[in-house]
Order: C-alpha cells, then structure tokens, then sequence
C-alpha cells in the first residue's frame, strides 16, 4: 500500500490488481481470500478478496482495531463515541448486522467463529481497584434479534486478577484461544480451560496458528549447544513439537495458517506446525 494504491503481486512478482484505497496508516488482517484494510483511528474500512473491493464504509468514531473470518464477516472495534468501546459486526456484503456497547470496559481485540455463529470480544476493565479482564462470547443469530437481543452474551469468561488480554483467535467452530499476559486460555460458549502458562523464558508467542500456539523459548540450561527453541503446542491434542534454532534470535516472525516464518536476518526460515 502506497499513495493509496494497493498493489496486489504473484508469488513470482508479477502485478495482478492496482485498486485504490484511501488510508494513510492502515490497520490489516487476513483470513483465508478475505483482507480487510481500516484507517488507524480513522473512519474508512474497506474489505478485499482477490482483484476486488467487495465493500468500503464510512464508519462513525475511530476504528482502533478490525477482524476478518475466513468466510468474509468482520469486526471493529470503535472509540472516541459515548460509550467507552462499540464493536460492529458486518456481513460480507458490508451490510451492517448488528453493534455491541461497552460503558464500563474497553474492548481491546475481537474474533468472530469459523462457522460465523459467534463473535468472541476481549475487554479491559481499568475501574477497580485491580485490573480485570473478560472475554464475552456474543450469539450472532441472537444480537440480530430483536427480541432476544438482551440474551445474545452467553458466556463470559474473568481473568485472574491483574491481566490483560491482548489477542483472540478462533480456531474452531466454538474454540477462542485468548492470549493474556501471563497465560493462554481456551474459552468455548459453555466452558474455559488452560492451554498454556507463559514462563520468563518465553519471548515470542503466537496464537495465529489453525490449530495450536507457536512459542519462541530461550534456553535457561546450559547443557544444550542451542539457545532458542520454536514450541508449537496444539490446542486440541496438546501435542508438542520442537524446531532447534541453532542462530540468534529471530528478528521477526509471522504465523499463517500452519506456517511460521522466521527472519534471522540474511535469510528466511519457514516451519510447519509439524516442526519440520
């Protein structure tokens, strides 16, 4: 994206798609054909598949953050209303489904399900004493109703006291893996358990994968000839996998579907979930 032209390339470098989007600093994410594009604290939003603009709105308030699902529905998160956070859920047509208001929290990210029945949203509560954090888990059919509209939050899951959720993935039908600072919990529409409890050795996590969590640990022994190691937990099976990194640490990493690239710098280094 540059001078509000998206340049869309091969995977051999050949342009296929020049379309015009108008953001300067752009908020993005992806899933599966579907990216949606958002001014950072601004108001337009554009969703994209392929060659095409398949919608692009003027939203009310500032868009702090966005999510797209596989099949093209998506979220935003909004500030800067009367309300400390609203979350508006939009089909794939850009059609507006329905909007949630938080008065008392402020909604950090949203996911919504693979099969598009639930939209998971993670919120900070800064009022108390001690911090607290929820993720609630909102029935789409339910918030388009208007008569059951009042019942459409059927679970919420507390944190423990002074955390902070950061990221939400779903990665089945009822499955949100929900990222705080000190440890990973599955939340589901009638139950939560633990997935994962991150260490001090721990200094790179991901919960970006299809069906697990990626884990960039340090070495705290001295017996092994390696420093870091690449974790990928599954979330189903609690299956591990280890890849030995024999450099120094990644300078980044970026997780997609069942792949995890790292950049050491003079080269590339693209793992599976397997660890191979």
């Amino acid at each position: 994206l540059s001078k509000n032209i998206l340049k869309e390339y091969t995977s051999d470098g050949k342009t296929v798609a020049k379309l015009d989007i108008n953001v300067a600093v752009p908020l993005v994410e992806t899933s599966g054909k579907y990216m949606v594009i958002a001014e950072k604290d601004g108001q337009k939003a554009y969703l994209i598949s392929g060659n095409n603009i398949l919608w692009n709105n003027t939203i009310e308030g500032n868009i702090s953050r966005v999510n797209v699902n596989k099949n093209g529905y998506v979220s935003m998160i909004i500030t800067n209303t009367i309300y400390k956070s609203v979350i508006v859920y939009f089909e794939p047509s850009g059609k507006e489904a329905f909007r949630t208001y938080l008065s008392d929290s402020y909604a950090v990210c949203t996911a919504i399900s693979t099969n598009n029945k639930y939209l998971a949203i993670g919120e900070v509560n800064y009022t108390g004493a001690i911090i607290k954090s929820y993720v609630r888990i909102i029935s789409v059919e339910l918030a388009q109703s208007k008569s059951k509209a009042n019942e459409s939050m059927i679970y919420t899951y507390e944190s423990e006291n002074g955390e902070i959720v950061t990221n939400i993935n779903y990665q089945d039908k009822d499955s949100a893996i929900c990222m705080f600072s000190t440890y990973i919990q599955n939340v589901k529409t009638d139950s939560n358990e633990r997935v994962y409890n991150i260490s001090e050795d721990d200094l790179f996590l991901d919960i970006g994968l299809k069906s697990g969590i990626a884990v960039i640990e340090k070495q705290s022994s001295g017996l092994f000839s390696f420093k870091y190691q690449v974790l990928i937990k599954n979330t189903k099976s609690e299956r591990e996998n280890l890849y030995i990194l024999n450099s120094d640490l990644p300078k980044s990493v970026n997780v997609s579907g069942n792949n995890i690239s790292l950049n050491l710098g003079n080269e590339v280094q693209i793992i599976n979930s397997s660890g191979w």
